[in-house]
């Protein structure tokens, strides 16, 4: 989990469903809660699936919209 962009306003993590499956997120303007977060603990997500277009390169893209510990 990282915090990124020059105001660190952003919530960069990956995440592992109980099933094993890992998938990146980004939470736009979501920065600032990431001392919500632990490593390894549950969290219950709401998320959007969409696809990112950059520096030439096409991929899934999980949009995190909100959170909440498990």
């Amino acid at each position: 989990m990282e915090c990124v962009k020059k105001d660190r306003n952003h919530l960069r993590m990956t995440l592992r469903s109980p099933s094993g499956r890992t998938e990146k997120f980004i939470g736009f303007k979501l920065g600032n809660r990431a001392g919500e977060i632990e490593i390894g603990k549950q969290i219950d997500v709401v998320y959007d699936v969409g696809v990112n277009e950059w520096n030439g390169r096409t991929e899934i893209q999980c949009k995190l919209i909100d959170f909440q510990i498990a």
